[in-house]
């Protein structure tokens, strides 16, 4: 039985009955993961039988008692997860979204705060799901073109070769042309000189392709992988996807036209849990962490496992890591990401409005993903969030919808874990 219902139910998942209530089967989030270990083992008695099929007392009989499973104590905050996933709800219905997703992380130790998706299910009556696809955790399972929120993380890279700085200039002709294929600023807007800083921003396409350029295919791709994309992160949940990074690796377009529209977030792919982890990296000084889900499991004997924080790899230094941080506070005070701020403190954050990939054929369709990254406090941050929605229909950038929604999380996270004001 599932006392909350809907909530965490993508975390969760569900367990299948038999008729007779003898056995069972976990399915999807923990419950799938975690089956064998959850379900322990049924007891077993072999013994003979009388005429009237009573066993024999005095025969011998061969006994295998049932052993118990385990318990799982999960890293969510309840508070935080109640909260998070009604935020997600009203923004998902209020703005028409297919689906969407809101993560929160511990940026130093990878534990997971709250994880919600939409639609959600009740695992109680998981019968009455009319869509298959409700059982799926968008954080996890939906990999997607994320866009401009992938810009903090091409600027990373060319800090940390030292190859730019905040205060780099670039002038921005309002687009490039890579081969035959002209890729433009959104709204076809032309920015003149501009510093590396307002590239972010203002969200400059091509600026983002010039860093990348500077930055070249090698040491573009390591970086992405180092950052954890095209790679499961590992969390101990049903049905996680890798996401997909080919694009970078294809001999015709990867060194030119695949790595210049990937430098603001087209043609690869990541999940809402990966961006999560990728933008950990930039908030806890250049580490990437790995995420988790499970505090401890309690054996059946009383053993208590606990899961230890994981460092994967560091991604960038410390010193580029801290400018970038810098940099996405900038995007709060005078760019696209004002609706992200919080009163009395740094917020660090940066939208990402892409492109849907068209079913029909080549290209893309009419359709977006609305996406906010982000943390606070910026210079110590207490969670990174990243909040998706895909295909919003009344509201054409992320500014309007994802970022919203991350800055009422925000200001009640801050203050439920009562973080001091700086400002």
């Amino acid at each position: 039985y599932y006392p909350e219902k809907n909530i965490a139910s993508h975390i969760l998942g569900y367990v299948i009955d038999d008729s007779s209530n003898n056995l069972t089967q976990g399915s999807y989030g923990l419950e799938g993961f975690f089956n064998q270990e959850l379900a322990g083992s049924l007891g077993r008695v072999v013994a003979e039988r009388d005429a009237a099929g009573q066993i024999i007392i005095a025969a011998d009989r061969k006994v295998n008692p049932a052993i118990n499973g385990a318990d799982l104590i999960l890293t969510i905050n309840k508070t935080v997860q109640n909260v998070a996933c009604r935020k997600l709800n009203e923004a998902a219905l209020r703005h028409g979204a297919d689906s969407g997703a809101l993560i929160i992380m511990n940026p130093k130790t990878g534990a997971i705060i709250a994880m919600c998706a939409w639609p959600d299910f009740d695992p109680n009556e998981y019968g009455k799901t009319k869509n298959i696809n409700y059982f799926n955790n968008v954080g996890v399972w939906q990999a997607y073109e994320p866009g401009s929120v992938f810009k903090p993380l091409t600027m990373s890279m060319g800090i940390d070769l030292e190859l730019i700085e905040p205060d780099s200039k670039f002038t921005d002709t309002g687009s490039v042309t890579i081969a035959s294929e002209t890729i433009k600023n959104a709204e076809d807007k032309v920015y003149g000189e501009v510093t590396m800083a307002q590239v972010l921003e203002d969200s400059i396409n091509t600026g983002a392709v010039y860093v990348a350029q500077k930055v070249g295919i090698n040491n573009f791709l390591k970086y992405v992988e180092d950052y954890g994309l095209g790679k499961k992160t590992g969390i101990t949940l049903m049905t996680e996807s890798d996401g997909n990074i080919s694009s970078l690796r294809d001999k015709m377009h990867g060194d030119n036209l695949n790595l210049a529209v990937s430098s603001f977030g087209q043609s690869i792919t990541a999940t809402p849990l990966q961006l999560a982890a990728a933008f950990s990296a930039i908030a806890n000084g250049g580490m990437l962490v790995r995420p988790y889900i499970i505090e401890e499991i309690i054996k059946a004997d009383g053993t208590h496992l606990k899961t230890p924080a994981q460092d994967v790899r560091r991604v960038i230094s410390p010193r580029a890591a801290t400018l970038v941080a810098g940099m996405m506070v900038n995007v709060t005070e005078k760019g696209h990401a004002k609706r992200a701020r919080v009163p009395g403190y740094y917020v660090a954050a940066k939208t990402g409005t892409a492109q849907i990939a068209s079913k029909a054929g080549r290209g893309y369709s009419s359709r977006t993903n609305h996406t906010l990254a982000g943390f606070a406090p910026a210079d110590d941050p207490v969670f990174v969030m990243v909040t998706y929605l895909e295909d919003p229909k009344d509201a054409k950038y992320a500014e309007s919808t994802a970022t919203p929604l991350f800055g009422e999380v925000a200001g009640f996270v801050l203050n439920y874990y009562q973080v001091p004001k700086e400002r």
